[in-house]
């Protein structure tokens, strides 16, 4: 239901025919008032990035949010190699990620500001304001390697979002030092909603909060979480 809304909102529509990162790059930057892109690939896919894949900010939630669908229609991995991030949302933008798996993440110290930049291996919010969800999509070995407060999110970090909406996706092997596979950060009285659903969570690991931050209310799996001091 909420993919089919969502999409319904979006512009343009392209069709991904190519196998690489930059033909993925190339249509993120061409949904200027947003857009479903769909990989249309004959079969299994899978695309090794040395850089960050990132999603253009909206000038305006309200007036402009730039809806953006990314489909891997359950063909495509998305492989970080062990030494990047996947995905980095930016400010404003309403994204959908959807039948994709995220394998092999990874982001460490960064000698800015730190808390963003160390959080979220797979899926990456920058700043607020916005809205993410994320739909049948399977992430594996995706790891937070800095340790400390406001840091995390093996797989995702969500920052700030109006709503987070995380569906029937499994996590497997992740960590990070608050919320090994999920970090949620809310906006206080702006009425912010996250949903977590039919999830399962499986040997994922943390150093200071659990698999997922205490203010998602899940109705999830856990399988063998192993949390560590």
């Amino acid at each position: 239901m909420r993919s089919n809304a969502f999409a319904s909102r979006c512009g343009a529509r392209f069709l991904v025919y190519n196998e690489t990162i930059a033909a993925l790059q190339a249509a993120l930057n061409n949904t200027g008032s947003g857009g479903i892109i769909v990989f249309d690939v004959p079969s299994d896919a899978t695309l090794r990035l040395s850089q960050t894949i990132i999603v253009p900010y909206a000038a305006s939630y309200e007036t402009s949010p730039r809806p953006i669908v990314i489909d891997g229609k359950g063909r495509v991995t998305l492989d970080g190699q062990n030494s990047v991030r996947i995905i980095q949302k930016q400010w404003r933008t309403d994204l959908t990620l959807q039948n994709l798996r995220f394998v092999n993440g990874r982001v460490g110290a960064d000698p800015g500001d730190g808390l963003a930049e160390e959080s979220g291996a797979a899926v990456n919010v920058e700043n607020w304001d916005g809205r993410l969800a994320v739909i049948n999509c399977t992430f594996e070995n995706r790891a937070c390697t800095e340790d400390g407060p406001d840091r995390g999110g093996g797989a995702i970090r969500a920052a700030g979002q109006r709503h987070v909406i995380i569906s029937n996706c499994t996590f497997t092997g992740c960590s990070g030092s608050n919320g090994g596979a999920v970090f949620n950060c809310t906006i206080p009285g702006t009425g912010s909603a996250s949903i977590v659903s039919g999830c399962t969570f499986e040997n994922n690991e943390v150093q200071a909060s659990p698999t997922l931050t205490s203010e998602l209310q899940a109705r999830c799996t856990p399988r063998g979480p192993t949390p560590r001091s």
